[in-house]
């Protein structure tokens, strides 16, 4: 696969090898346990995929050019990732709303061109049984309405209906009612009973609409690490509160992750989101529990320093961007992240976000203040002026690879740790396939073995993600690959891991 970046595949004869590896190298042998399981739930890895709101018809800011070419680009890119969950993003306005009449009763159009965008993306997850978050960033009927709207609620239920009965989209499984909740930049302001009240009501319209049976709602989709001084609920206590309280309309649980550099590589982020400590709590429930948002973000020190200044030398960078998706080591961080969340018993994570030319700082449609932070800018050509800026950045390669071969109904692992700082790995079962994903997020080359202690022999594919192998001045990346033939899965295979780099192993084939 070629897009962008050039991309060569090659034999790994130092990376992989069974029982010849030189011992001083290694620590004690890692073993995988199939017998011991942390989590059944799993929904698999993503990214949040909207609608191009800027750009996705006649009468939006930058006109309909959002071209079949352009999505025959991003499908092609997809098809590679396999992203097992999608979160798309979306507001009423964008979409189908059109006003109140003279009796307050909302108007609604699901013909518009702007609902026929929406069905790019939802023909794609239909067709490759892609898991849908599906939501609205807050009330469609007055911005500063309340989050329990009845009239809200209803046209929730109207579009649903709509896309879900009538045009088959079944892949919607799970609906995000407001985002973050307890932020002041949201709808609901940290009102927790607004929104508990909220929630309640769309839980019984959906069963009063026999929605129920596709459809489940998930939350609270909070900021954990964000005290709203306006709310009496912390933002730590949003996920315990919806176990304790709303647990019986609740399907899914789930909070945002906005994380800097070194609570990653330091293993301690989940207990910066609070999370740690509350995840036998919701594993009680038997519900999955998934990242809604994940997004590498720096706040403070010399790092936000570093990322403010290139925001400041890009012409059309919005403050709110992590210029780091530019850098090999933001797909290094990704993976080592989602690897702790894993093993930790999170069921799923979503990045954010898939492409910059979906949001504008406060969506207004400002090229000079687009979000980056996705894994490439498909308007390039047409809002930058940079066709450059449309190739695939380094971080997708082991993003895929943490998608597609960590499946939908995988079965998460218990293993060994590593023994080494900052050197992690996760692994999980899908029928009589394996996968494992290693992350070495220090500063130094290691050899480890991995046991998977299965008692089969199996054609292994790997993947190495090295930092060695990145050109980023010349926008060239080269995975190194391998597979090995009739490997005993059962005995010790020692994995050569450079510093700052990714390995994923599976006897999954595409």
């Amino acid at each position: 696969m070629k897009t962008g970046w050039m991309l060569v595949m090659f034999a790994m004869s130092l990376m992989l090898s069974c029982n010849s590896a030189n011992k001083d190298q290694e620590g004690s042998v890692i073993n995988i346990y199939p017998d011991q399981v942390i989590g059944e739930n799993f929904i698999g890895n993503g990214v949040q995929w909207s609608a191009y709101p800027h750009a996705d018809a006649s009468t939006a800011e930058w006109g309909n050019i959002m071209t079949d070419a352009k999505w025959d680009t991003l499908y092609s890119r997809l098809d590679y990732m396999k992203p097992q969950f999608i979160r798309i993003f979306d507001m009423a306005e964008w979409r189908y709303f059109r006003g109140l009449d003279e009796n307050g009763t909302p108007i609604n159009d699901f013909d518009s061109e702007e609902v026929q965008s929406l069905f790019k993306i939802l023909d794609y997850c239909q067709k490759n049984n892609i898991t849908v978050l599906f939501g609205e960033i807050g009330s469609a009927i007055d911005p500063k309405s309340d989050a329990n709207d009845l009239k809200w609620i209803q046209m929730i239920v109207d579009y649903l209906n709509f896309l879900i009965i009538d045009k088959g989209y079944t892949c919607i499984k799970i609906y995000d009612l407001v985002n973050e909740p307890n932020g002041y930049w949201s709808s609901a302001d940290g009102n927790w009973e607004e929104w508990k009240s909220g929630i309640k009501r769309l839980d019984s319209a959906f069963k009063s609409n026999k929605l129920d049976r596709y459809i489940a709602t998930s939350g609270p989709g909070s900021v954990p690490q964000f005290d709203n001084e306006k709310s009496e609920v912390k933002g730590s206590e949003w996920l315990p509160k919806s176990v304790d309280e709303l647990n019986d309309q609740i399907g899914y649980y789930d909070v945002h992750a906005y994380v800097d550099q070194a609570a990653i590589r330091n293993g301690t982020y989940l207990d910066y989101l609070s999370v740690t400590g509350v995840m036998d709590k919701v594993n009680a429930t038997g519900k999955p529990f998934f990242l809604g948002e994940l997004g590498l973000k720096e706040w403070g020190g010399e790092t936000k320093a570093r990322n403010d200044q290139r925001i400041k030398d890009d012409p059309h960078a919005s403050d709110d961007s992590n210029m780091r998706v530019y850098d090999f080591d933001y797909g290094v961080d990704l993976v080592d992240a989602t690897i702790q969340g894993m093993n930790a018993g999170v069921d799923g994570v979503v990045v954010w976000d898939l492409d910059d030319a979906m949001h504008t700082l406060g969506d207004t449609g400002d090229t000079t203040k687009l979000k980056r932070w996705g894994f490439w800018n498909i308007l390039g050509t047409e809002i930058c002026g940079n066709p450059r800026d449309e190739e695939i950045r380094p971080g997708y390669y082991p993003w895929s690879w943490m998608c597609k071969y960590f499946p939908n109904g995988s079965t998460i692992l218990r293993s060994d740790t590593t023994g080494f700082d900052k050197v992690r790995l996760t692994a999980a079962r899908y029928g009589d396939d394996y996968s494992v994903a290693l992350v070495n997020n220090s500063n130094r080359n290691q050899a480890i073995s991995v046991n998977l202690n299965y008692d089969s022999q199996m054609d292994l594919n790997s993947y190495g993600y090295y930092p060695d192998q990145f050109n980023q001045q010349e926008n060239q990346l080269t995975i190194v690959s391998e597979v090995r033939t009739s490997v005993a899965l059962n005995e010790p295979m020692s994995v050569h891991l450079p510093a700052g780099s990714v390995v994923v192993l599976t006897t999954i084939n595409y």
